[in-house]
Order: C-alpha cells, then sequence, then structure tokens
C-alpha cells in the first residue's frame, strides 16, 4: 500500500467544557489504521492530547475554546496537506470528522458559519462525518443542509431536537447522508433505505461519555479507507457493539471510551493479521 491507501482524517472540534473528545475520535481513527490523522482544537483539548498527540498533527486553532477564523483556516490548511501528500490515484480518501466537543462552544453560531464557509471551499470528494445537531432546530438541519456531509451521527435526544425529525430514513432523504440514530438500538437511515442494528452483549456499556466520539472516529476512518457511507456507518456500529463486549470482558463494566478505542484495532484484524480495506 502507498500513501494515502489507508485513508486520512482530520478531526475538528473541542471545548473548554468539552476538551476530550476530538482526542478520542482521532484515537479510533487511529486505532481503526488509516494513515494520518491531522487535529484542529484549542488549546485546553491540545494540553489533555498526551500519547494520541504522539501520533497525529495537532494545529492550536485558538486558546481555551476554538477561534472561527483560525478553526476555518486549519481545518482548510489540513485537508489540503493532507491532499498534498497523498500519491496519485490513492485508494484512500481525506475525510474530516466534524465537532467532537464543539457543544460547549460559547459563539457556536460564528464558528459553524465559517466552518460552512470553509466547507465550500474544500475539494470535491472531501468526506464530512458532522456528530451532532449542530445546535437542533431549524438552525441545525439548515447547517447540516450546508455542510454537506456524507454521515450523520445523533444521540436520540439530538435527533429529536431537530426541526422536524421523524426517523433517520426521512432526515437521510431530506440531507441525502446516512444519517445514524444511536440508543438501544442503533438506527441508521440511508435515502430510501433502513437499517436497525439491534443491541448486543455490552450496548448497555455504549452509553457511556466518550463512546460516541469514538464511534464518529471509527466511521471517519471506514470512509476514509474507501467504504461507502452506509457501510462504513453499519461497519461502525457493528464495531462498537463487538468493542463495547471485548472491554467489558477485558477490563469489567468500568472500562473507558478510551480502551473501547484500543479494541477496534484488534478486531479489525483478519486471521492473516491485514486490517481489511
Amino acid at each position: 500500500m502507498g500513501k494515502g491507501d489507508a485513508g486520512q482524517v482530520v478531526v475538528v472540534g473541542g471545548s473548554r467544557r468539552y476538551a476530550g473528545p476530538p482526542l478520542l475520535a482521532a484515537l479510533a481513527a487511529l486505532r481503526c489504521a488509516v494513515d494520518d490523522v491531522r487535529l484542529v482544537v484549542p488549546g485546553s483539548t491540545a494540553v489533555l492530547g498526551g500519547p494520541v498527540l504522539l501520533h497525529c498533527h495537532a494545529r492550536c486553532a485558538g486558546e481555551e475554546d476554538l477561534n472561527a477564523a483560525l478553526a476555518a483556516e486549519g481545518w482548510e490548511q489540513s485537508v489540503a496537506e493532507l491532499g498534498r501528500r497523498c500519491r496519485a490515484g490513492a485508494a484512500g480518501r481525506v475525510v474530516t470528522v466534524l465537532s467532537p466537543g464543539m457543544g460547549g462552544h460559547p459563539q457556536p453560531e460564528t464558528l459553524l458559519a465559517a466552518l460552512t464557509r470553509t466547507r465550500r471551499r474544500l475539494p470535491e470528494g472531501c468526506g464530512l462525518v458532522v456528530d451532532g445537531n449542530l445546535g437542533g432546530g431549524a438552525a441545525g438541519l439548515e447547517r447540516l443542509d450546508a455542510l454537506r456531509p456524507e454521515v450523520v451521527l445523533l444521540s436520540c435526544r439530538e435527533a429529536h431536537a431537530l426541526a422536524g425529525f421523524h426517523s433517520p430514513t426521512e432526515l437521510a432523504d431530506r440531507l441525502g447522508a446516512v444519517v445514524v440514530v444511536k440508543g438501544p438500538s442503533d438506527h441508521i437511515g440511508a435515502p430510501g433505505r433502513a437499517v436497525v442494528i439491534r443491541d448486543g452483549p455490552g450496548t448497555a456499556e455504549l452509553t457511556k461519555s466518550g463512546t460516541g466520539d469514538v464511534l464518529a472516529g471509527a466511521v471517519g476512518a471506514l470512509l476514509a479507507r474507501g467504504l461507502p457511507a452506509p457501510a462504513a456507518a453499519e461497519a461502525g456500529c457493528h464495531l462498537m457493539q463487538a468493542a463495547a463486549l471485548a472491554s467489558r470482558t477485558r477490563h469489567g463494566p468500568g472500562f473507558l471510551a478510551g480502551e473501547l478505542a484500543d479494541d477496534l484495532s484488534r478486531l479489525l484484524m483478519t486471521p492473516e493479521g491485514d486490517a481489511p480495506s
């Protein structure tokens, strides 16, 4: 495999209230065997980075919270840098995971407006996973429309806070994206198609803080590795259930979200020892 064949991920997020989520998303992407991970985060997240920052490049875009202009610039530059690093004809893609931990930002409207403008300038084919409802209501729906994500990840509460939400499939048809509504069973809607992934052993622990950030990083990585959006979403949900069971078996019910991310790498291994593309 050459540079870029396993995909590359940019994680944009974090705030002084929720500093850890981008790091968990980045760790999950790394554990899903992408070639490179970039972070665009505030200083409050960077100081917590520890071992994660040894394995990915971080661009500090603000002190305690993301500065709108710096975050937008950092996102665009990170995508461009990764694009240049890919060999011509690489099988993988550059995919952004947007919004882990951004819910605590003091000026979300300004930040999201700047990021939406940046999205319009990104190269064609640059993938996007949005984690959350971007404020909910009619405004959140409009922001999702403008950002053109391939996958949207929502908790049940976040889904029902969006204006006019009735089902994942209906929202998927509206956005032209795959929509995952996480809960006791994961409901996945793609335009014209619905999938339900029933809860299994270990699923009860997926309500833990940070597990949704791990799912966001995993889905972003699978998308970057070349899976179509519906397959990346389904595979990510199945992997999370299996990782929860593995982590519970090894650590007991008190396992941490970061340990869940570590189990993703083990679960991706084929008998031959290679992560599947």
